[in-house]
């Protein structure tokens, strides 16, 4: 059982059939349990390597503001 679920009813789906395409990308057919077909692709994205840097102006956050606000949640 997969986690995605039927765009049409809203329940469970299963992997049907994946193929992985040149292009670094994946279509998946899935089938819902009411017999619905559909298909995804999935791209594959490079993301940037690296911190955080604040921009000129910003200041870093407070731990100790954060640890509090986060306390009182």
């Amino acid at each position: 059982m997969s986690g995605m679920k039927c765009p049409e009813c809203g329940v469970w789906t299963i992997v049907k059939e994946t193929r992985t395409r040149q292009d670094n990308t994946r279509r998946r057919t899935l089938e819902c349990a009411n017999m619905h077909k559909f298909t995804t692709v999935e791209r594959i994205e490079k993301v940037r390597q690296g911190g955080y840097r604040p921009h000129k102006g910003e200041r870093d956050a407070d731990t100790k503001s954060l640890t509090r606000s986060s306390a009182r949640v």
